[in-house]
């Protein structure tokens, strides 16, 4: 679903830049978070599994695309994160999801809300 989602937010922002105008300026939620990446990166970057810090430091970029792509296989919580059985989904408490404390930054007053209040209106 992270994927599908990242989808749904590029074919938006295709939209937006084909619709957009000369004295309108809308900036899409997706615009907002790859700008953002680095800067929310940074500050959780004592939460992120070791090896990860070198390869961090070294991208020339770093975007939504590639968050995504290493919260589904790498920065799973210690102990193999959630387990799904049928319709329970088990978390333990004292382990730091990192997708979960990603997606909580780009939605803070620092980003989204201020960038992009209509999408997070509709958001909930």
């Amino acid at each position: 679903t992270r994927k599908l989602a990242l989808h749904l937010l590029k074919e938006v922002r295709n939209i937006f830049n084909m619709y957009s105008d000369d004295q309108v300026t809308i900036t899409s939620l997706l615009e907002v978070v790859d700008k953002a990446c680095p800067t929310v990166l940074e500050k959780l970057m004592p939460l992120l599994p070791a090896s990860e810090k070198p390869i961090l430091l070294t991208l020339p970029t770093v975007d939504l695309a590639w968050v995504t792509d290493r919260a589904v296989t790498l920065w799973l919580p210690a102990g193999g994160g959630s387990m799904q059985d049928g319709n329970q989904i088990n978390y333990s408490f004292h382990r730091v999801d990192m997708w979960i404390r990603c997606v909580a930054e780009f939605a803070s007053r620092e980003h989204a809300q201020h960038a992009c209040p209509h999408a997070v209106s509709h958001a909930g």
